[in-house]
């Protein structure tokens, strides 16, 4: 995923369809490992099309600045017609509204844009 998404001064937005939830919170893990420091979204919708899920990870050091990723996700699922939880570090959740993936990837590039490097 890291190879086709691209780190904008430690913010990656990226969406990833296919994968559920658990896969979307892993998949922001390692990718939030591999930029060492930053803030990373994802959304998209499930293999089944079904519902639309959301995973944010945010390094130590950013979370020291401030940023949440309990907070993002909770933001990024309202926009999926769903909730979010987690910890400052690591969040994940979703929603039905498939439609809502766009609007969702535009709430994320809004908010994970306060805390580029």
């Amino acid at each position: 995923m890291t190879s086709r998404a691209r780190a904008e001064q430690g913010v990656v937005v990226a969406r990833v369809d296919g994968l559920d939830t658990g896969g979307l919170r892993q998949l922001a893990l390692e990718t939030v490992r591999r930029l060492g420091s930053g803030v990373v979204v994802l959304v998209g919708t499930a293999a089944d099309g079904q519902k639309a899920g959301v995973a944010a990870a945010v390094s130590k050091d950013v979370v020291a600045r401030g940023a949440a990723a309990d907070a993002l996700a909770r933001a990024v699922a309202a926009e999926l017609g769903g909730r979010a939880g987690g910890s400052a570090e690591v969040a994940a959740g979703g929603g039905g509204d498939t439609s809502g993936v766009d609007r969702a990837l535009g709430v994320a590039r809004s908010q994970a844009g306060a805390w580029r490097a």
